[in-house]
């Protein structure tokens, strides 16, 4: 997980130092919800809610590249007694088009590193574990000035988990600023 955060702050920092005319630095902060697809629904829940932190890069008017670190849900599942607490890295490119002036639809499609980590298990066996997924995702972004940004998304992978396959949905809001 560290060598997978190093290489995401590298080529951000890299990123930075290669600024360009054309191209623009964003970050930025938000909040939503996880669902998981695990085959408990009726006795698993998701408690608190995700939060991440965006930093990207303007490759021109309508690409994009960026990184994200994420906090997602806790799941807990309550007759088994078990609950794991999952974190996020992920790197995507992102395909905008203009609606509007202020108004921007975009595409997203990247990969994601997720590690999973028990917290409480009662003797259940709860697999500690790390997965590398493809990740899709489409969002809506409104621009308040020209450089602060509120943005919706919606995105999705799917993941090996407690020998199980699980389509794991995020939805968020947030706010971005570019440098």
């Amino acid at each position: 997980m560290n060598k997978v955060v190093i290489s995401v702050l590298l080529a951000c920092a890299s990123l930075l130092l290669t600024n360009t005319a054309a191209a623009q630095v964003y970050g930025g902060i938000g909040a939503g919800k996880t669902s998981w697809s695990l085959n408990c629904t009726s006795t698993c829940s998701a408690s608190k809610p995700d939060v991440h932190l965006t930093l990207g890069y303007d490759l021109g008017q309508d690409w994009s590249v960026e990184g994200r670190f994420s906090k997602l849900s806790d799941v807990t599942e309550t007759t088994k007694q078990w609950r794991f607490r999952s974190y996020q890295t992920e790197v995507a490119g992102l395909r905008r088009f203009m609606v509007q002036n202020n108004l921007v639809t975009f595409g997203k499609f990247g990969v994601t590193y997720t590690r999973f980590s028990p917290q409480e298990t009662n003797g259940a066996t709860v697999e500690k574990s790390n997965r590398f997924s493809p990740m899709v995702g489409v969002g809506l972004a409104y621009k308040i000035t020209n450089l602060v940004a509120v943005r919706g998304e919606i995105e999705t992978r799917q993941i090996r988990f407690m020998e199980q396959n699980s389509k794991i949905t995020s939805v968020s809001l947030g706010i971005q600023k570019a440098f």
